[in-house]
């Protein structure tokens, strides 16, 4: 006869369902801005040669979006419904906007995505309840909570160490920009420094639930690591998206061209940045020491 939940495990099961509401809220949001610069993404990046930004652009975006699919029907299977019928919604104009191959490369995707997601949704949904049934004892929130003390040390260096070398590079780089401003150094500046602050902000927030939570509610702190991984995903996609705008556009004609004759080398949004910036200091008069 299993015996009766304490005061300690009724809390760790109502901060579970925190947790899963607070992912649900990430994901969501990461969804809906994956909508909102869908038209961009397949403009700036589908059609685009690979290249190393293109590589991390699809390895930071698309897989979380899988991980959003089987988060969503772990925590509810009616917040999966929910979330289909509303990216079903959204999706439908988009979709038959669009021309060309792009209709059918959606529709792999998709089934790529939803028919593996599919077969795993039980395991996850049996996995959850049974956490939720037979949740552990005191001893393994006490351990939990020593390790996240003694791993903090580092956290709080490793955040430390990015503040000064943000600090340093945005200090030399601002007198570039106090003499002419281009559109490279603008996207950099608003972008960097807006993915910064939520970041540092997401570090001392982590820091602080670290030091002040019991044990009993050491559980939330895991739902710091979706949110980071969420906002880091959104704000690179907007820094890529963008920098990518900036670029000339050419023909089709040139572009193969173009990837002929340097063999698909890749390198042309490297080769990009360095002229633009090289362009923007050769504007800029040297300063005498």
């Amino acid at each position: 006869m299993s015996s009766p939940l304490t005061s300690m495990d009724m809390k760790r099961i109502f901060d579970n369902r925190s947790i899963s509401y607070v992912y649900l809220a990430c994901y969501v949001a990461f969804a809906y801005d994956i909508l909102l610069c869908l038209s961009n993404e397949i403009a700036l990046m589908w059609g685009s040669r690979w290249s190393l930004i293109k590589f991390l652009f699809f390895a930071t975006q698309y897989p979380l979006l899988f991980e959003l699919i089987l988060v969503l029907y772990s925590a509810s299977r009616q917040a999966i419904f929910s979330y289909g019928t509303f990216a079903s919604h959204s999706f439908r104009p988009k979709l038959f906007s669009y021309k060309g191959h792009t209709l059918y490369v959606i529709a792999v995707v998709g089934c790529l995505l939803f028919c593996p997601a599919w077969r795993l949704f039980g395991t996850f949904s049996s996995s959850n309840r049974q956490r939720e049934t037979h949740p552990p004892h005191q001893c393994h929130h006490h351990s939990r909570s020593t390790t996240l003390n003694r791993l903090l040390p580092a956290f709080v260096a490793g955040l430390t160490f990015d503040s000064i070398v943000f600090g340093l590079t945005f200090s030399r780089v601002m007198r570039y920009a106090r003499s002419k401003s281009t559109p490279l150094l603008e996207i950099l500046f608003r972008d960097g420094l807006l993915y910064y602050a939520i970041l540092c902000c997401s570090g001392l927030a982590f820091v602080i639930l670290v030091v002040t939570l019991p044990a009993a509610n050491v559980n939330v702190v895991g739902a710091f690591a979706f949110f980071i991984r969420t906002i880091t995903a959104t704000c690179v996609s907007r820094i890529v998206l963008n920098l990518r705008s900036l670029r000339p556009r050419e023909s089709s004609s040139n572009e193969d061209s173009d990837y002929a004759s340097k063999g698909g080398s890749g390198g042309e949004d490297i080769q990009f940045a360095l002229t633009t910036f090289r362009t923007t200091v050769q504007t800029v008069q040297p300063r005498l020491l």
